[in-house]
């Protein structure tokens, strides 16, 4: 065979990948290894990698031997050569491979096997690596020189990579075998680790050695992360582990903090994966490492930089998290009072917290861990806690800090960062409130005491940001709800910082008046029990309306207000509604502001005690939404398409907010009808043609237009959920609209509107509504519905084109019953209920997923069940039998003909499913239609009778003697178990199964 060597460092060509997997690979592979090119020679290496990977299973044992002593006698020339280790890591990888090829008792003794062939300079067979006459593999190591130190510990670092790859995903005698293998090297491995630091290897060639002491620390912290795996719990695997973490723990503080850094970052890796390798001992260890003057070196460079955390932090921390337990229970210790202050440390360096300080961040998950672990101690059984007054101390002080470092920085400072540290900040801030909600049931009222006391402090030196970050903590307990704590709010809320507030000749931060408006919202259930300090507190919200950064969040916290002090609110009615006309007037007035506005005074109009009030009130605001409709109008007029539509579009927004303000009350409804006449009767109905008039003034828009709009769609989703708003309700109310208002609407409807599928979904709630067994029946605007429904349903030619409106339309039909089923069955002529009948058919049979189970549903409807419909198939006959079948017979005329057309096509696909067709799993949901269809009268039989004789009958091999037994034994009237049997046995037959046992 002849080939050609590429010289250079691309990848072979399409050939040479032939050639390199081919029979002759393992050839090709000691060619390359021995060319004067390192490029070629890494490629012979690789070659011997790929064959190892593909073909090494089908080694023989002499072969097997022969690869091993070829590539370690590979190893060993090319460490001679010297030139450079890229060859060096591929031939200790390729050999890793070797070793971990699964082979029964191979390489149990391949590690001292490696360091042998180094020393003697030659390969050293396995018989002779474990002869008995050599001495322990420790005596030896020391004889090794720092280049054959460095490839030991690459190729121990490459047999674990390799080991713990069959760790997961093999047999499990495969990982039992690799385990043992590593179990069986593990002395020689250590062996190799403990003199990288011993003392006399220190001694030799002192910071010469620390990159390779570097190294074996790296490489060690692998084999004890495969350790935590293989052998967690077993003490004789783990004994030889731990003995190397002392020497390796007295290196550490020899080091400078630069190349500290990565021996600290595996230390801490240590620490954060398996904290419960290190005994009680290595902890102390390490305790007085990190506290003696090298350690405290370092803390005080990371708090003299704390943008660039350097990796001794992470170890202070990942140590402070394993020895939580003594921190949390044993706070006089000197341990807790050490790590404790250098902990606390980390939360009081200079700069702005993740854009300076990066220490103060990290810091944070300690301190959660800490809160977490105390309300676990605390709360775990009713034993005296001596030890919570120094825990809660910790946790006081450390809150102490981090609002300093919560502050929001100078302007100049915030924007002249990145986007990414300017996100990192917020969400450092929003990390501390997390801290504080968590913090709260420790601290319980000492921590809101605190909250509001800086805050005050804070207000009368008129130090606006330390007032926001109080404020905004205040917002991160949220103790609203909580009674117990209103002496403390009153002094808040009583105090005067929202009078304050409202002084436009103070220089307020926007950052604070913001907070202070969210805060307001957060508070709303303190202001229903203190309704004395509400007036202030919406005075600051009305007047922050004008402010662009602060009117969404304002009318946001006007609408949760007004909302939840309502009643108490009626007397300032006319004052909002002034408020509100001023408002009109500002550049704030937006869609959302003025929907949530408009929303709250609605909610204050509802708790109006005279009706009569209350609908004069409410048809002032629905002239606002109509004076929007007017001018949106006028821009249509001038041919202002974009501002038109954006004016009808807030306008049926505001719509909303005021429906959803005129809700009862969920815990307080009105549902003893008192007045309901009303709005149904009197003078409240001019109320009600007001608001279709307002619906009919924003349609008008879409008509007028001499283009379509693009913003139609969301003006039609939020009409339909002011229909919805109604639909709840459960007396009669201003937006509890007849129902011939919601026909009307929909007579409007065509296939091409706009959110067709949501004007639906309102339908569904509109027909639920009007379904509960108190309802009245509504019968003439049901038929009505279902008239332009089907013209609807017409104009879509094909259900997979339009599969959400076709399952909408579906779901719709769905509704009609149980209480209008005569109304579905009666109102159309024959042809269109046909067309509909058959249009929910074809859905069944459609590959969308959504009108194919709309249409199962529909089916489904007339008969309740618990079952869940698992597939599409037992949904079809189960669904239809449910129509056909459960109803009594002759309920109509119109069923009877239904029952007449579905029927044989029902009992053709029935007899085809237990035939054979349907699964084993899926055989008993067509049982029970089954017996249904055919115990249904004399006709019903026939049709089964018909489908087990037709000419496509899926199992010809049954003998027609079997077909008539089946049928006989179906109509006999048993149960339903024993007819599962029958089922199953006539399936068995079909299937080809019957006598041989098979029992599924």
């Amino acid at each position: 065979m002849s080939f050609t060597v590429a010289q250079a460092v691309a990848p072979p060509s399409l050939p040479e990948e032939v050639e390199q997997h081919s029979p002759e690979g393992w050839n090709i592979a000691h060619f390359l290894l021995d060319r004067p090119s390192s490029q070629v020679r890494y490629f012979g290496a690789l070659t011997f990698q790929i064959n190892l990977n593909t073909k090494g299973a089908t080694l023989n044992d002499e072969d097997l031997v022969s690869l091993g002593t070829r590539l370690m006698q590979g190893i060993i020339v090319e460490l001679n050569r010297g030139e450079g280790t890229l060859v060096l890591r591929k031939l200790c990888s390729t050999y890793a491979v070797y070793c971990a090829l699964e082979r029964p008792d191979h390489a149990e003794s391949c590690v001292k096997q490696f360091v042998l062939s180094l020393l003697q300079g030659r390969p050293v067979s396995a018989a002779d690596a474990t002869s008995p006459s050599l001495p322990p593999l420790s005596t030896l190591t020391s004889n090794l020189n720092q280049s054959q130190i460095s490839i030991c510990l690459q190729y121990l670092g490459a047999l674990k990579e390799e080991s713990s790859t069959k760790m997961s995903g093999y047999a499990a005698e495969t990982t039992a075998r690799i385990i043992h293998r590593m179990k069986m090297n593990l002395q020689d491995a250590m062996a190799i680790f403990s003199e990288c630091f011993s003392v006399a290897n220190n001694q030799l060639l002192g910071q010469e050695g620390t990159p390779t002491r570097s190294q074996a620390l790296a490489t060690y912290a692998e084999w004890v992360f495969f350790a935590q795996k293989a052998w967690q719990g077993s003490e004789e695997s783990l004994s030889p582990l731990r003995e190397l973490l002392s020497p390796a723990l007295a290196w550490l503080p020899t080091l400078s903090a630069e190349e500290a850094s990565e021996p600290n970052q595996i230390f801490t890796d240590l620490l954060s994966s398996f904290g419960m390798f290190l005994r009680a001992d290595h902890l102390s260890t390490l305790l007085k490492i990190l506290t003696d003057p090298w350690g405290m070196d370092q803390l005080h460079a990371a708090l003299q930089d704390p943008d660039d955390v350097p990796s001794f932090v992470a170890l202070v921390l990942a140590f402070a998290d394993v020895t939580m337990e003594d921190l949390v229970t044993k706070p006089d210790s000197p341990m807790t009072t050490q790590i404790m202050a250098m902990i606390h440390s980390l939360t009081t360096c200079n700069g702005v917290a993740a854009i300076e300080d990066r220490c103060v961040v990290d810091s944070l998950e300690f301190w959660n861990a800490f809160v977490e672990h105390v309300v676990d101690c605390e709360f775990e059984d009713d034993s005296p806690k001596p030890w919570l007054a120094r825990a809660q101390g910790h946790i006081a002080r450390a809150c102490q800090a981090l609002w300093v470092k919560m502050r929001w920085p100078p302007v100049e400072v915030y924007q002249n960062v990145d986007q990414d540290r300017q996100k990192e900040f917020r969400q450092f801030r929003a990390d501390v409130a997390d801290l504080l909600g968590s913090a709260y049931p420790v601290l319980r009222s000492e921590l809101p005491k605190a909250i509001v006391h800086g805050c005050l402090d804070a207000l009368n030196r008129l130090a606006w940001l330390e007032v926001e970050v109080f404020l905004f903590s205040m917002n991160a307990i949220s103790i609203g709800e909580k009674e117990t704590e209103d002496p403390i709010l009153v002094e808040l809320f009583g105090s005067s910082l929202y009078v304050r507030l409202q002084h436009t000749d103070l220089i307020i931060p926007a950052h604070t008046r913001r907070t202070a408006v969210e805060l307001l919202g957060q508070y709303a259930t303190f202001f229903e029990r203190h309704q004395v300090y509400l007036p202030p507190a919406l005075e600051f919200l009305f007047a922050s309306l004008s402010n662009t950064a602060l009117a969404q969040k304002a009318s946001k916290s006007i609408a949760s207000l007004c909302s939840s002090c309502r009643s108490s609110l009626t007397n300032k009615l006319v004052t909002f509604i002034e408020s509100y006309q001023k408002f009109l007037q500002w550049p704030t007035a937006s869609q959302y502001t003025k929907e949530r506005v408009l929303g709250g005074v609605a909610a204050v109009v509802q708790a109006l005690p005279n009706q009569v009030d209350q609908a004069d009130q409410l048809s002032m605001l629905l002239d606002f939404v109509q004076d929007d409709i007017r001018v949106a109008l006028n821009r249509l007029g001038d041919r202002q398409f974009e501002a038109a539509q954006v004016e009808v579009a807030t306008a049926m927004s505001c719509l909303l907010g005021i429906a959803k303000g005129l809700e009862e009350p969920k815990d307080n409804p009105d549902t003893d009808g008192k007045g309901a006449d009303f709005w149904t009767t009197g003078a409240g109905v001019s109320v009600q043609e007001q608001i279709y008039k307002t619906i009919e003034m924003a349609l008008q828009i879409f008509q007028d237009s001499p283009t379509p709009l693009e913003l139609h769609g969301d003006i039609i989703e939020s009409i339909c959920a002011v229909f919805k708003s109604g639909f709840s309700e459960a007396v009669p109310g201003a937006f509890v609209l007849p129902p011939r208002v919601t026909v009307e609407f929909f007579t409007t409807v065509t296939a091409q509107t706009p959110r067709l599928e949501v004007i639906l979904n309102m339908l569904c709630a509109f027909l639920r509504s009007h379904s509960t067994p108190n309802s009245p029946l509504i019968k003439i605007e049901v038929g009505q519905l279902l008239q332009r429904l089907i013209v609807v349903l017409k104009a879509i030619q094909d259900p997979r084109s339009e599969a959400e409106i076709s399952s909408g339309l579906i779901e719709v039909l769905t509704r009609f019953m149980p209480k209008y089923t005569d109304v579905l069955l009666e109102t159309l002529g024959q042809e269109d209920l046909s067309y509909l009948l058959n249009f929910t058919v074809q859905c069944l049979i459609v590959p969308e997923y959504l009108p194919k189970r709309k249409a199962a549903e529909f089916w489904v409807s007339s008969a309740p069940t618990s079952r869940n419909v698992r597939n599409f198939i037992t949904n079809i006959f189960f669904s239809m039998q449910a129509v056909l079948i459960s109803l009594p017979q002759s309920s109509s005329p119109h069923l009877d003909e239904v029952v007449t057309y579905f029927g044989p096509l029902l009992a053709h696909n029935l007899i085809n499913q237990v035939s054979g067709n349907a699964t084993r799993t899926d055989l008993d949901w067509f049982t029970e239609p089954l017996r249904s269809f055919i115990r249904r009268d004399v006709q019903t039989k026939k049709w089964i009778e018909m489908a087990l004789t037709s000419s496509d009958f899926p199992a010809p091999n049954v003998s027609m003697e079997i077909r008539r037994k089946f049928l006989k034994s179906l109509s006999v009237g048993n149960s339903l178990v024993v007819t599962k049997r029958v089922v199953l046995s006539y399936w068995n037959e079909c299937k080809g199964l019957a006598g041989t046992g098979y029992a599924p």
